[in-house]
């Protein structure tokens, strides 16, 4: 049984190593989040491969490096998430703490297999404590890092609500199944770990081949999450208001604010899909700073809330309108502006309380 789960192991990290080493040599997918994720997957491979060929001995020094090694997983996912968002890397010493779990866990490996001569690798009662103190702090870790990027993707959003017109829908969806994917399966292993011990030589193996099976999935159907969303919507912080140099007063506010209704209102800009809060800025000789600041303190709203205001209710016109009875919904959301029609049902819903569907129905519009 155990060779058999050892061969599956060994093809997994060659799939995950190969994909590893394509994504850092292929040309087309060359943007910087695609490094670290090749590392994360390069030490990944290498624990399957290095928990293959030691025969599932559960207290072989190598074996139990490997777990030490994962202690890396948690900061590698994180700055691939962080450098995904916004295509930027750039590393400092004061992201050297991320590490401390790492050295600390690498620190009791070698102290017990190499400093202490009571160290034995033939029996599991010597490592009683080492794997308890491994397990959860594995697992409190991960649940850590969870939390960064749970912080980190929402800031991503507030950041790009404030700057685009639109979102990525298709790439973003993708991204955090995929993310959810890697973050999900350590802490399932972890969890296995602490109420499993006497199943773990056959849960480890079984859960370590479902997620190379579905990554390698996800991989082949939807390559798109390799774009790098920081590249397609690349968002920059907005200076906060925290001086009087910097803040509008609420009278500059509504000036402001009126100008730039006027001003979409003219033009009908909010059709174009691609509208962005600096392209407005530039056209009314204002910076990004003030117009979010007129937008956010007038209409409560941010900018893609409010454009997509105006979007649907030109769309609310279009579908009670026997002009355009021959339009599709999803003609409909394309011709005010919207990329995908997902996000024109979630901001019809959110807007009029109810579907398109609905909508066309209660006005008396015959549904095809």
């Amino acid at each position: 049984m155990s060779t058999y789960f050892s061969s599956i192991l060994f093809y997994s990290s060659m799939q995950i190593l190969s994909f590893a080493i394509i994504l850092t040599l292929n040309k087309r997918y060359n943007i910087k989040a695609n490094k670290v994720l090749a590392a994360l997957l390069i030490m990944m491979g290498v624990a399957f491969f290095v928990y293959a060929i030691t025969g599932f001995d559960r207290v072989s020094p190598l074996l139990l490096l490997t777990y030490v090694i994962g202690f890396l997983g948690g900061p590698l996912l994180f700055f691939y998430v962080r450098t995904y968002l916004t295509n930027k890397y750039s590393f400092k010493k004061s992201h050297l703490w991320h590490l401390i779990p790492f050295i600390v866990q690498l620190g009791i490996w070698c102290y017990i297999f190499y400093l202490t001569p009571q160290a034995s690798s033939e029996t599991e009662k010597d490592l009683t404590f080492y794997f308890a103190q491994r397990d959860i702090s594995f697992t409190l870790i991960s649940l850590y890092y969870v939390w960064l990027i749970f912080r980190k993707i929402q800031s991503y959003h507030h950041l790009a609500k404030e700057q685009y017109s639109y979102t990525n829908d298709r790439v973003l969806k993708w991204f955090y199944a995929f993310i959810t994917l890697l973050i999900v399966s350590p802490i399932i292993v972890s969890v296995v770990l602490i109420y499993s011990k006497e199943h773990e030589l056959f849960f480890n193996p079984l859960i370590f081949s479902v997620f190379s099976f579905l990554v390698m999935l996800i991989v082949l159907m939807r390559p798109e999450i390799y774009q790098g969303i920081g590249i397609l919507a690349p968002v920059e912080t907005i200076p906060q208001s925290n001086t009087k140099s910097q803040a509008l007063t609420e009278a500059q506010k509504e000036k402001l604010f009126a100008e730039l209704k006027a001003h979409i209102e003219a033009g009908q800009s909010y059709l174009d899909p691609d509208l962005k809060l600096r392209s407005l800025a530039e056209d009314l000789n204002t910076n990004v700073n003030y117009l979010s600041q007129s937008i956010n303190g007038v209409s409560n709203k941010s900018f893609c809330d409010f454009i997509n205001t105006y979007r649907i209710e030109h769309a609310a016109k279009m579908l009670t309108d026997t002009t355009f009875s021959k339009y599709t919904i999803d003609g409909i959301a394309s011709e005010v502006g919207f990329k995908s029609k997902s996000a024109f049902y979630n901001a019809f819903k959110k807007i009029n309380h109810m579907s398109p569907v609905a909508f066309k129905k209660m006005h008396g519009v015959t549904v095809d």
